[in-house]
């Protein structure tokens, strides 16, 4: 696919579709541009966001290079989705408030009518989303950590010197076939001498 030129429009888009939470590889899917392509765009932005030596991102209007916008603006917008995405996180395991509403009908001249509603607010928690949260952002202290014990037949020892030793002949075999061919090659390099 042939690279289409950068423009400013261009990598505001990018940056648009970045803010999503798309991967990078996504985001040139979805704008047709190559991958290598746009990871190309990127480097050559934040080797200009670089050399400026500055460590804040400039505001889009005070940008003029396209490379240094698509670079700023694809890091502002992963940033600003990581937020987000952090957000909802913590939102769900501190609670949310869900509305349910009950009715009573009843049937008056023929037609189901409402005669009482009843609205109550229950509090939800998501322990899930808490969990989450605590084992990124403690993983010494929360990351699971799982074990496995391998053993052998009845729960002993695994056997393994019969494996070793059939790996040791399997080893001797091979090396005394590549034995035999390099005599063989020798053999047919001095006939055609």
């Amino acid at each position: 696919m042939p690279s289409p030129t950068l423009t400013r429009e261009l990598a505001l888009q990018v940056a648009s579709v970045v803010s999503t939470g798309a991967s990078y590889d996504d985001v040139a899917g979805a704008l047709g541009v190559d991958r290598r392509t746009l990871y190309r765009w990127r480097q050559a932005g934040r080797a200009l966001w670089e050399a400026r030596g500055e460590a804040d991102f400039l505001p889009p209007e005070r940008i003029e290079e396209p490379y240094e916008l698509l670079y700023t603006e694809m890091s502002k917008a992963k940033f600003e989705a990581k937020v987000e995405a952090l957000g909802a996180v913590r939102r769900a395991f501190r609670g949310y408030d869900e509305k349910r509403t009950k009715q009573s009908r009843k049937l008056i001249d023929g037609v189901l009518t409402v005669v009482a509603e009843e609205t109550t607010t229950v509090t939800k928690f998501d322990w899930q989303a808490a969990m989450t949260w605590l084992e990124r952002a403690f993983p010494q202290e929360f990351t699971r950590l799982m074990r496995a014990e391998l053993s052998g037949p009845g729960g002993g020892p695994i056997p393994i010197e019969e494996r070793a030793k059939s790996l040791g002949d399997e080893i001797r075999v091979y090396q005394q076939g590549v034995a035999d061919a390099e005599a063989l090659a020798a053999e047919e390099s001095a006939a055609d001498v």
